[in-house]
Parts: structure tokens; C-alpha cells; sequence
């Protein structure tokens, strides 16, 4: 008992720490907007900041020029910002969402389950006495560090949210406090843009569709799927607000957190820009900002990568393999009707395209542009299968990488399901 105390207290002391460095980062630099989610994103900046310092410095050094150099306009438009913001959410509704994923989050056994949590929690335990070493030993040729040459924001996250312990409940802990602070940013989001009873309500019945048990399940442990599937509806939502810069900083979160991130950066601001080029002007050069900083990121690790000799992994992309077209489908179709794993969730999203499809459903622009986001996300996350390496299609066919990809696209289709619930009955005639 002694032990978790002193554990507890190390996690508490390190995402205070954590929280009071993005605050400072925030106020000095980057400027985040107005709202009540942007509590845990200052946490998430503080992460992201000593995680590019650590694996890719030239990047944060570009980053920190950047954010130097816009700094003198964003103070000019500080007050007129301000003036013009929503109303954010009361400080009791950001405490019970804290508190509610905090108890759905805390409920998991305090040790590693599944397989590949004994890979994250393991590459977080090398982090935790220096996570200069997990950068060094990733990139060093003939590693044993897998998957070879992936993203290190994870581990050092967890290694950091852990107070830089090696005790293996330091690490589940850590983790459990990641999960919490995405999981609070993208519930936080999510209610500031129901600004309706109506669409309050219709969010809470896709919540409802949305809780299926494979996504409990990982909610309840150490993956990195279901946060990669927040933090990619967390930029959709961001962006349909113009809050750029925690736009940009969430596709740098993305970038870093597996190599998809990338994938869904790519998706979400590509269906923004399509959407609102013409009618939106502004609104679609936010996205551009955020998939320039996402981009950005992203080349800067591949440039490391490249340079340190150790290879490239196998997550990469080639020529499309035709014959895997079906291989995918397959998978999907028996996936998507698994209602024992996923309830009606993939069924629901489903007949909804179809009724968009058939116009027999009209959505409003924003519903349309989270269908886009989704669509991409989809074509992007499984043409990665089909024009991947050998190994990728494998696990593919194996069942093991399916149900984690749609558990990425899971938080999207909750918010395109209360899209549509939300709207108003069309009138026929």
C-alpha cells in the first residue's frame, strides 16, 4: 500500500508539473484559445514540447522561431479574441468530466494485459531514467526497441507522466494519465460545440452507441489506438471552432503518437479544406496551418530516422497490392457486423452514409465535413493495407490490426452520429 501511495503521489506531482509547464509554455508562447478544454491541452503541450526537444530538436527549434515570430500579433489580437470567444464551459462541468474519465480510466487492473501493452509500458520503463536514452536506443542500428523507428511521444509522455519511475505501476499510472488528459480533451471539445439542448442531447445517444465493449476495453488499457482516435476528432472539432494553434498543436500530438497520426492529420484537414475553400476561406487555411505543423513534424522524425541509418521499419507504404483489395473488405464487412465486439455502433454509422448516399438524409456543413473526415480517415488508415509491406498485411489478416483501426475511427463516428441526431426533421413536399 505503501508503494502505490508513493507511486500515486509521483504521478501527481509529475502531471502538476507537467500542467504548470504548459502553462507557462502557453502564456509565454503559444497562446492557446479560450476554453474549457484548454486545461488538459496544456498538459498535452508540455508533453509535446520535451518530446520534439528530446527526438527531434531541429523541429522544436523551427517550432520555437515560429511561435517567436507570431507572437507579437497574436498579443495585438489578444482583446478582440477574447471579446468574440464562446462561452466556455463552468469549472464544475470540466471537474466531473475529469473525475468520470479519471474512475472509467482508473478501473483497469494495475498491471499490463495484452501484448502489446507490455511493448508500450516497456519502451516507457527505458524512458523513465532518461528519455534521452529511449531516443538514442530507438535510432541506434540493430535495436530491439519496437516497432523499429516509430514515434517516442508515447513512451516519453508516460515516462514523464510517471514521475521518471522504472516501477512497472509507474507506467500503467502514467498511462492511465494520458488516456485521462486526451480523453478529457476530446469530451471537453465535444460539449462546447454542443451548444444546444438538442444537440447536447443527441451527442449523449451517440456516446451511448458509440461505448461499445472493444472500445471499454481500450479505454481500460495501455493501447494508443483509442487516443489516436480521440486526438483526431479532438482536430475536427478544434478546427470547426478556428481555434488554430490548439489545432496545431493536437496534429503535432497526432504526428507523435503512432505512425498513423499522420494519416489522420492528413484526413481531417484535407476534408476541412475541400469543404470550406470556397465557402470558408478562413476556416480552410486554419486547416492548412494545422497540416503544416503535422507535416512538419512528421518529416522532421522520417529526416532522424533516415539519417541514424537504423532503418525504416516496416510501416511503409508502396505499390497498392490489388488482391488485398478484398482481403480488406472482408475484414471490415465481418468486423463492422460483429455486434458482440462492437454493438450497433458500425451498423448505425453505416446505414447513415448509406442514407446520406441516397438523399434521403441532408446533413448541414458541419456534419459534412466530419462524414469527409471520416471517409478519408477510413480510405487513408486501410489503403495503408492494401499498398503496405507484407508484414502489415499479415496482421491484417490475422485479425489483430482491423478492430484497432475502426477503434481509431470510433470517436469520429460519434460525432458524425450526433451531427445527424441533432438536426431538424426535413420537411417533404
Amino acid at each position: 500500500m505503501s508503494e502505490l501511495l508513493l507511486d500515486l503521489a509521483r504521478v501527481l506531482l509529475a502531471v502538476g508539473s507537467l500542467a504548470a509547464l504548459g502553462w507557462v509554455v502557453d502564456r509565454a508562447l503559444v497562446r492557446l484559445e479560450p476554453s474549457g478544454a484548454r486545461w488538459p491541452l496544456r498538459m498535452l503541450l508540455a508533453i509535446a514540447a520535451v518530446s520534439t526537444t528530446l527526438a527531434q530538436p531541429i523541429f522544436a527549434a523551427l517550432a520555437l522561431g515560429v511561435v517567436g515570430a507570431l507572437r507579437l500579433e497574436q498579443l495585438r489580437a489578444r482583446r478582440a479574441e477574447e471579446r468574440a470567444a464562446a462561452p466556455m464551459l463552468t469549472g464544475r462541468v470540466v471537474a466531473i468530466v475529469v473525475v468520470t474519465m479519471t474512475a472509467l480510466v482508473a478501473s483497469r487492473p494495475p498491471a499490463a494485459l495484452y501484448w502489446d501493452e507490455l511493448v508500450w509500458l516497456a519502451k516507457a520503463r527505458l524512458a523513465a531514467p532518461d528519455p534521452r536514452f529511449l531516443v538514442a536506443e530507438a535510432l541506434r542500428a540493430g535495436t530491439n526497441v519496437m516497432p523499429l523507428a516509430y514515434p517516442l511521444l508515447h513512451p516519453i509522455a508516460v515516462a514523464l507522466l510517471g514521475g521518471l519511475s522504472t516501477a512497472p505501476r509507474a507506467a500503467v499510472l502514467g498511462s492511465e494519465a494520458m488516456t485521462i488528459g486526451v480523453g478529457s480533451l476530446f469530451v471537453l471539445l465535444a460539449l462546447e460545440s454542443a451548444a444546444t439542448t438538442r444537440v447536447r442531447r443527441a451527442l449523449g445517444i451517440a456516446a451511448l452507441v458509440a461505448a461499445t465493449p472493444l472500445v471499454l476495453v481500450h479505454l481500460r488499457s495501455a493501447y494508443v489506438d483509442l487516443e489516436t482516435g480521440m486526438l483526431a476528432a479532438s482536430l475536427a472539432l478544434a478546427l470547426e471552432r478556428r481555434h488554430v494553434r490548439s489545432a496545431a498543436v493536437i496534429a503535432v500530438l497526432l504526428v507523435g503518437l503512432k505512425d498513423e497520426g499522420i494519416a489522420h492529420v492528413l484526413a481531417v484537414t484535407g476534408a476541412f479544406v475541400i469543404a470550406d475553400w470556397r465557402r470558408e476561406r478562413p476556416k480552410a487555411r486554419s486547416a492548412l496551418v494545422a497540416l503544416g505543423a503535422g507535416a512538419a513534424a512528421f518529416v522532421a522524425w522520417r529526416i532522424r530516422v533516415h539519417a541514424s541509418h537504423a532503418g525504416v521499419g516496416d510501416h511503409t507504404i508502396g505499390l497498392p497490392h490489388i488482391a488485398r483489395v478484398g482481403l480488406v473488405l472482408s475484414l471490415l464487412l465481418r468486423q463492422a457486423t460483429d455486434l458482440v465486439s462492437w454493438g450497433p455502433l458500425w451498423v448505425v454509422t453505416g446505414g447513415l452514409v448509406l442514407a446520406v448516399a441516397a438523399r434521403f438524409v441532408r446533413l448541414d456543413v458541419t456534419t459534412r465535413r466530419r462524414l469527409g473526415s471520416l471517409a478519408l480517415q477510413a480510405l487513408f488508415l486501410f489503403g495503408a493495407i492494401v499498398a503496405g509491406s507484407d508484414r502489415v498485411a499479415a496482421f491484417a489478416e490475422s485479425g489483430t490490426l482491423v478492430p484497432r483501426l475502426l477503434v481509431q475511427l470510433a470517436p469520429m463516428a460519434l460525432l458524425l452520429m450526433a451531427g445527424a441526431l441533432a438536426l431538424p426533421p426535413q420537411r417533404r413536399g
